[in-house]
């Protein structure tokens, strides 16, 4: 099998919903240089053998799986697009796009810097306290190969378990208008969450009680997932994982089927959109700035607000890092 060996961890067909012209090329600015550029969606978003492992002259590699989930999200985004509604998603179109969100948290640039700031703070901190951290198997040092593979492990791995507790939530589609038109970047899922964080904890996660789940989707228009709390639900769901390669055993997993069909929500105001004032989607561009690892994508040529944060805060250049205490 021929395997590509550049390879995209945001997805194309996302890519050119911010797009602009008959060839979707994308606007680019660069966090850690301040460049704008213009390019076209093969050029970006995309790094080498990110998902390929070789050893002893084999090579086994999570693209050809990647692609078929890919071809599962496509159509779903497209009819939410098409119909401007998310009233006729189903339950197993809510599972794809779960399992999407996961990804594109998980696949980002972020993720694995993210990972290698917390381990050489623990490895600091290990120091710090007198001990060798590479005696310790959890802090010892990681090769790059025993990195990848284990990004490619976590990406295997945690959509399933993760998925339903998203299914599981309240759904919106918010709007906008092109001329306040909306951020992506090479980690677009943006989690927000106003509640206080327990003493010792962060309030940034899928299954947080509080928490806000925002993913543009083009331009125009942005899907939400809210903590079902916000509208007076319960903050805590049960769920049990699934398989994110082979989500469309739910339809023969009654069982599994009915839990989901009960525990789960309506979408908000009925899945139509609701617009989006000018100060939500100035937030919701500057959490784009803030997530990004290095680059921001747009239909329009207007960096103003990134170009203004990363002057007054320099450690915007990068992604968000963890602080190890």
């Amino acid at each position: 099998m021929n395997l590509p060996r550049r390879q995209h961890y945001i997805p194309q067909f996302l890519l050119k919903q911010f797009g602009t012209g008959k060839a979707k090329r994308v606007n680019v600015f660069d966090k850690s240089t301040g460049r704008t550029f213009l390019a076209g969606t093969t050029k970006v978003a995309v790094r080498k053998n990110i998902y390929n492992i070789e050893k002893d002259g084999y090579v086994a590699s999570i693209e050809p799986s990647l692609s078929d989930l890919e071809g599962k999200w496509a159509p779903i985004l497209k009819k939410i697009l098409r119909r401007d509604s998310l009233r006729d998603l189903s339950i197993l179109d809510k599972v794809h796009l779960s399992v999407l969100i996961v990804h594109l948290r998980l696949r980002s640039p972020n993720s694995d810097e993210f990972r290698a700031t917390m381990l050489e703070g623990i490895r600091e901190r290990v120091r710090s306290l007198g001990g060798d951290p590479d005696e310790i198997e959890q802090t010892r040092h990681v090769s790059p190969e025993e990195d990848k593979l284990l990004s490619i492990q976590l990406i295997q791995s945690l959509p399933g378990k993760i998925a339903p507790e998203l299914v599981m939530k309240r759904w919106a589609l918010h709007s906008t208008v092109p001329s306040r038109s909306l951020y992506f970047s090479d980690n677009p899922v943006i989690l927000n969450n106003s509640r206080p964080a327990p003493q010792g904890l962060g309030n940034l996660g899928f299954a947080v009680p509080g928490i806000e789940v925002y993913l543009p989707i083009s331009s125009t228009r942005c899907l939400a997932v809210y903590c079902p709390s916000h509208f007076g639900g319960p903050t805590e769901i049960s769920a049990e994982p699934i398989d994110p390669m082979l989500v469309d055993s739910l339809l023969q997993d009654q069982s599994k089927l009915s839990q989901i069909l009960n525990d789960s929500h309506p979408p908000v105001n009925d899945g139509k959109p609701l617009a989006l004032p000018e100060e939500s989607v100035l937030f919701l561009n500057s959490q784009q700035v803030r997530f990004a690892e290095r680059y921001l994508f747009a239909a329009m040529d207007d960096f103003v607000l990134a170009e203004r944060m990363i002057d007054e805060y320099k450690e915007l250049r990068s992604g968000p890092r963890p602080v190890v205490t």
